[in-house]
């Protein structure tokens, strides 16, 4: 997902240049990963919708597959196993939108993190300016 690498590519230039970063760089800085965690909160919400998709399709298949294997004279608990092995690819697909569901709900902690960071960075560097500037008048 796009949003997902140019958060990362944001992620590793703020390493290389938060430590001489200007008070607007990061103010500038703290703005755009704010944007891209609100964007993440939507798609995140996205995902969800997807993988609760997924989950009922996969529990109304089973429930449906184990019954017709029921019907043909299987017993409950073949007819269980064999619908499980039956539906495979929707259990992969609900399980791969879950886990791409917690990636981005962790990478939305590591943005807040990050901007928290910022955010006293920002204030360390103006009291550091305020500092210097009563230092030069005295």
């Amino acid at each position: 997902m796009e949003i997902l690498i140019q958060i990362h590519e944001k992620i590793n230039k703020y390493e290389t240049l938060y430590e001489t970063a200007s008070i607007d760089w990061l103010l500038q800085a703290q703005d755009w990963f704010s944007i891209q965690n609100c964007r993440l909160s939507d798609l995140v919400a996205d995902i969800k919708h997807e993988y609760n998709t997924y989950y009922y399709n996969r529990k109304i298949s089973i429930a449906q597959a184990t019954q017709s294997l029921m019907n043909e004279g299987a017993t409950k608990g073949k007819a269980e196993n064999n619908s499980l092995v039956e539906n495979k690819d929707l259990l992969k697909s609900e399980l791969d939108s879950q886990a791409l569901a917690y990636r981005i709900e962790l990478l939305m902690k590591q943005v807040n993190i990050l901007i928290n960071s910022i955010n006293q960075r920002v204030s360390y560097l103006k009291s550091e300016k305020q500092n210097m500037s009563k230092t030069n008048t005295t």
